[in-house]
């Protein structure tokens, strides 16, 4: 029991849980010991200096221990509903601790999940929404969403939005600890910003798509006629339609740029220990329509280019 103790003492010290939080943990885990504060004395008494403690089970405990404690009641505190009249509705997003997922499906309408999951025993089982929590604004021009966290309440908040499939988008998305997934959708022009998470885009077209990521990974299969990829402390992978015409250019410090298609012609090698610098395109690239152009940046990460 005394490893699990230190294990939760680091993670209060590297503020990885509250304060409250570790003092649930410490007494769900002298329960799970069968201990109480004076068997607890008694026990620490008795052992020895001598105890051998195997790390795999330690650590397989100490993870049921901690998933165990962060079950949370989630619930679905809104849904909401309606539709757009504007060609390409502008859809902003604006999240905080939790994921977002946005998809496409064949209904005329959009509906807008907002679900909570908290781990705090001082919170009400039963969370509502409040206007310092999320705020919704919807109209027939586009929808958005703002999510505030409240430091020390152990809430997190998820965005799950289907949109109508035949309409073009324009999105603003940021995220701060946590996902942000796209599948399916059409995007005139797009900006997704995340600190702490990753980035996965599924079967995209986007006329011009930029994202910005710091501490996560980027995993996109799709077109965009521009594509603008910057990452810090992450690794990126980029697939693209088989024969898109393609002009690529890459940046990297302290990682690799890789360009994995074919019929490339390298219009700059700047490749130095810690450094690189590369521009490419294929043969056909001036004198297509349907093509795309890519530029990405790296630090401490690498990027690969590839095919679908």
């Amino acid at each position: 029991m005394l490893e699990e103790q230190q294990l939760i003492e680091k993670m209060l010290k590297e503020k990885k849980i509250t304060e409250p939080e570790a003092a649930e943990l410490l007494k769900a885990l002298k329960k799970s010991y069968g201990l109480d504060d004076e068997r607890e004395e008694q026990v620490e008494r008795k052992k020895t200096a001598t105890l051998e403690i195997d790390r795999v089970q330690l650590g397989e405990k100490i993870s049921s221990l901690i998933s165990n404690f962060m079950k949370t009641n989630e619930d679905t505190a809104e849904e909401y509903r309606g539709q757009f009249e504007n060609d390409q509705p502008e859809i902003k997003l604006n999240n905080i601790n939790g994921q977002i997922k946005l998809s496409c499906w064949d209904q005329d309408f959009f509906k807008l999940k907002v679900k909570y999951n908290h781990n705090n025993a001082r919170l009400p089982r039963k969370i509502n929404r409040r206007p310092n929590i999320v705020s919704v604004h919807q109209d027939t021009t586009g929808l958005e969403v703002l999510t505030k966290k409240r430091y020390g309440e152990g809430l997190s908040s998820n965005l799950i939005l289907s949109l109508p499939s035949n309409t073009r988008y324009k999105l603003d998305i940021s995220n701060f600890n946590g996902n942000i997934e796209l599948a399916d959708i059409k995007i005139t022009k797009g900006v997704l910003q995340l600190n702490n998470g990753n980035i996965k885009a599924n079967n995209y077209q986007a006329k011009e798509l930029d994202l910005s990521l710091v501490n996560g990974n980027v995993y996109l299969q799709g077109l965009a006629n521009m594509l603008g990829v910057d990452i810090k402390n992450g690794n990126g992978e980029i697939a693209i339609p088989e024969g898109t015409p393609c002009f690529l250019e890459g940046s990297s410090k302290m990682g690799e740029l890789i360009f994995a298609l074919d019929r490339l012609t390298y219009l700059k090698k700047d490749v130095k220990m810690f450094k690189k610098h590369l521009i490419a395109s294929t043969a056909d690239w001036a004198n297509s329509e349907n093509k795309s152009k890519v530029k990405v940046t790296t630090k401490n990460g690498n990027i690969k280019i590839g095919y679908c």
